[in-house]
């Protein structure tokens, strides 16, 4: 892999995890101001998990389209796998961590149904 691969590939991350951060944070691009009333107006579960598939598609196919156009600026199969691996590595990621946030929901809901229940006694 090429210096200038490598290059790309951590400033797609890093665009990745900032894009996220900024996400939580406020509307300054174009997929959050499109998702903001949705998002800020789901009132109900079923609401909240069909706003948040939504705005994950979005995310994911401008990860693909960023994808796809670095892609085209290099000549050599290797690098363009590379893109590819890269990809499929931060979905890996990407979803390792939804299951921490679940995992970290579960035990919230644990330990507060346990202080409820101190409180009761």
């Amino acid at each position: 892999m090429n210096h200038k691969l490598v290059i790309i590939m951590l400033f797609l991350l890093t665009v990745c995890f900032t894009s996220t951060a900024l996400a939580m944070e406020g509307d300054d691009n174009p997929i959050d101001k499109a998702f903001a009333t949705d998002i800020n107006g789901a009132v109900n579960t079923v609401e909240m998990n069909y706003v948040a598939e939504k705005y994950m598609q979005a995310w994911k196919a401008e990860m693909d389209n960023v994808a796809a156009a670095i892609k085209k600026e290099y000549s050599y199969d290797e690098d363009k796998a590379g893109i590819d691996n890269y990809i499929t590595a931060y979905e890996k990621v990407a979803d390792a961590a939804g299951q921490v946030e679940w995992l970290n929901c579960q035990i919230r809901k644990k330990t507060l149904r346990a202080e409820v229940l101190v409180l009761e006694q």
